[in-house]
């Protein structure tokens, strides 16, 4: 494909034997007030499969017990893509790898005001996963009852973006990564622009509530790149100070 378009469109119980379930695409995708449910992919992207370079929206859309049995994105797979999502909900998704509702690799993301409740990965993500993105902007959505079943990030797993995620007037509400690290959010953020330290100044106006991990219950942001020390003296100072910067448990 290189236009796709479904609007008020119903995928129901499709069944793909490697990559999504209901369609597989890339280019310019747009899904507009679509219900994708209950659809199976063998390996990735239970409910989609989006390719590289694609320039997606997702507007007024329902994700619902879609499956990945082998692999990651339980409703969607998402490649390099530029990627808005607004104003739909993924609920009861399940991925037999990352990302409960989608895993997002490469490319960029926006997320508003959207739902995802009961969203179920085994490693990395239980809603979703943004992986060595060029952003992420996650506002205005409820994230609630997500599992993470083996590793890290109850709701939201952020991998590397190239710019701070902006992560705003979010509620995040029992979230769980009962082995792993962070139940809400949690937030590698090695590698920013100019080596410059990790800020939290762009996750404001949330709420945690009822969150658990082994680790960090609402969020943890973990190993932040250390800027070089001036002098060999100093390095553990500054790797020390990094670590409390980047440990923060909230």
């Amino acid at each position: 494909f290189r236009r796709v378009l479904f609007r008020s469109t119903t995928f129901l119980r499709n069944h793909a034997y490697g990559n999504g379930g209901a369609f597989y695409a890339d280019g310019v995708v747009r899904l507009r007030g679509s219900d994708f449910v209950d659809n199976v992919a063998n390996d990735q992207g239970g409910a989609g499969w989006i390719g590289s370079g694609s320039h997606v929206t997702i507007d007024g859309s329902r994700f619902r017990g879609n499956w990945a049995r082998g692999s990651h994105g339980g409703a969607l797979r998402l490649f390099a893509t530029a990627t808005s999502i607004a104003s739909s909900s993924f609920e009861q998704n399940r991925a037999g790898g990352a990302g409960g509702a989608f895993d997002a690799y490469l490319g960029s993301m926006r997320v508003f005001a959207s739902r995802f409740v009961g969203n179920t990965s085994q490693v990395n993500g239980g809603a979703f996963v943004s992986w060595d993105q060029q952003s992420l902007r996650l506002e205005h959505s409820l994230l609630s009852d997500n599992l993470v079943e083996g590793a890290d990030g109850g709701a939201v797993l952020d991998h590397n973006s190239a710019l701070p995620p902006v992560i705003r007037f979010n509620r995040f509400v029992r979230n769980r990564a009962p082995v792993g690290e962070g139940g809400a959010l949690h937030l590698e953020t090695r590698g920013l622009p100019g080596g410059s330290w990790p800020s939290l100044r762009t996750i404001v106006g949330n709420t945690f509530q009822a969150n658990r991990a082994a680790l960090g219950d609402a969020i943890q942001v973990y190993q932040c790149g250390v800027p070089a020390p001036r002098s060999e003296e100093h390095t553990s100072e500054l790797q020390s100070l990094a670590y409390l910067v980047c440990r923060l448990l909230l």
